[in-house]
């Protein structure tokens, strides 16, 4: 049959020596909340780790600062969900104990006061791996191994026995070795469900998956922390199903054509070199239904004209205002997004840059008191409202789940793209023109953050609460997973705050 046009070879991927399961589910648990022997990381690990799991296919029940009622009803829903032929997946982190080599995981509001109490404060992890065995394929990962959190009781052993199973098809990783500690970590999240997180997006099976996590934490960690896994599996497994090793054999469809954007014959350079893109304004639906609570709900918003950054702000124009380059990955091109930058560095900046292009300063205050004067014509950065207009495309918009396309590796960089930043404008752009508005670095925006703020929005160019103690982040990064890159994806971060994945775009009002 002759066709015509243009073609496009669609490669259809056939998945090798893999077992397919039924279902992938997995139980998430978290608890930090601790009185008296706090955790700072494991409602965040247990938060990362269910995203991750859930951009994997997996249906996941995530729950966090579970007292000892609320784990073992957990863990019996959890089991009730359990087929044969399905994966079954528990991860916990947390504060985690052994008692003459039995490992227990303690709820919040445990009384335990000597080793006696354990055994009626604690849940035996025992009965929830016993709970999964039913599963054709069982995974146990455990971040637990912190020191015992009991200061008067006294215990001759260190962090968790290691756990003996003869049931084929069963996986157990420890965040380290048996009888050792590990760390909570000062970052986000631990040192190992970080570097879990990476390793599970890879083509990597679930052995060499552990490998790779067990490299990456014995490095950061200096030896001080060896994690550990137990296998019985007799059937490949991988995390990340489309990542797999594949063969490939072509299909021949038709193109789809792509919406042209609108010439508005407005858009231009600065004396600067900063590339501004006029974006008309309109109205949009704003959240999503199907992402987080703090998505919804779906509202209408109009909002007015305003010019926008085609790029974020890299480390170039950034070393040109402020004399000096704060990104953790600094580029001798100078052509990377400058990072790890506070939301008051992003103010100080837009201010600087308009003082020295003669516009009027659109910040005044600050700390917590900074006003923004939208009607003036200096720089700024964008409303809430604005970036995700913008990163929709506008009046243009196709209605995409990322910043210019479904496909993510098409318009940007996440899932720890090569461990650091990506030049600008290396991606496609979006039917506006800009660029990265979906991962590379997270994009700070003026709002404070309220989780419940949608239910309450104004809808005619909304500037977000009037106080808070988080400013909003939107966009996603290099660092993280592709749910977090979502146009209606929200995040927030203290304004004080300066991790190497914060950056920031452009605005300028349009009068």
């Amino acid at each position: 049959m002759k066709m015509t046009g243009k073609i496009i070879i669609v490669l259809v991927v056939l998945l090798l020596s893999t077992l397919v399961w039924a279902e992938r589910i997995a139980l998430v648990i978290g608890n930090g909340d601790y009185s008296g022997a706090p955790l700072r990381n494991p409602v965040n690990d247990a938060h990362d780790m269910a995203a991750t799991l859930r951009s994997l296919d997996f249906e996941v029940i995530e729950k966090t600062n579970l007292d000892k009622r609320s784990l073992e009803d957990a863990a019996e829903s959890f089991e009730d969900k359990v087929r044969s032929d399905d994966v079954a997946l528990f991860y916990y982190s947390g504060h985690g104990l052994q008692v003459d080599g039995e490992n227990y995981l303690i709820p919040l509001n445990a009384d335990i006061d000597e080793e006696n109490d354990v055994r009626y404060e604690a849940v035996e992890l025992n009965r929830i791996i016993e709970k999964l065995a039913k599963a054709e394929l069982n995974i146990i990962i455990l971040d637990a191994c912190r020191d015992n959190p009991f200061r008067g009781m006294r215990s001759t052993s260190r962090g968790l026995a290691q756990i003996a199973t003869n049931k084929v098809g069963t996986f157990i990783a420890y965040s380290t070795a048996p009888g050792s500690v590990a760390a909570d970590g000062t970052g986000r999240n631990s040192p190992y469900t970080k570097h879990l997180i990476e390793q599970m997006q890879t083509d990597l099976k679930i052995e060499d998956t552990f490998k790779e996590v067990r490299k990456s934490v014995i490095r950061e960690t200096g030896n001080r922390q060896i994690p550990w896994d137990a296998s019985c599996l007799a059937d490949d497994f991988y995390f990340c199903m489309s990542c797999a090793p594949k063969t490939t054999e072509p299909e021949i469809v038709e193109p789809v054509a792509a919406k042209p954007r609108q010439n508005t014959g407005r858009d231009y350079t600065s004396s600067r070199g900063i590339e501004v893109v006029f974006v008309e304004g309109g109205s949009f639906q704003m959240g999503s239904n199907d992402g987080e609570d703090d998505e919804k709900p779906v509202h209408q918003v109009t909002v007015n004209n305003f010019y926008i950054g085609k790029y974020e702000v890299t480390q170039g124009l950034y070393v040109a205002i402020m004399g000096t380059n704060p990104s953790h990955f600094n580029r001798a091109g100078r052509e990377a997004p400058v990072e790890t930058v506070s939301w008051n560095d992003a103010v100080n900046f837009c201010n600087k840059l308009s003082e020295m292009d003669g516009l009027e300063k659109c910040y005044s205050g600050s700390g917590n008191s900074v006003k923004c004067d939208f009607n003036a014509n200096g720089y700024r950065l964008p409303t809430e409202a604005e970036w995700e207009y913008a990163a929709r495309g506008g009046n243009s918009s196709n209605g995409y789940t990322y910043s210019g396309s479904n496909d993510l590796n098409l318009v940007g960089w996440y899932g720890n793209s090569n461990s650091m930043t990506h030049n600008v404008g290396e991606k496609k752009p979006n039917e506006l023109g800009i660029y990265d508005m979906s991962g590379n670095v997270w994009e700070w925006c003026w709002d404070w953050y309220d989780a419940d703020y949608y239910i309450t929005f104004p809808d005619d160019n909304p500037k977000g609460p009037g106080s808070g103690s988080n400013r909003v982040l939107r966009g996603g990064s290099w660092y993280i997973i592709a749910s977090y890159c979502r146009v209606a994806n929200r995040y927030d971060y203290s304004p004080s705050n300066t991790p190497n994945y914060l950056g920031f775009r452009l605005v300028r009002s349009s009068k």
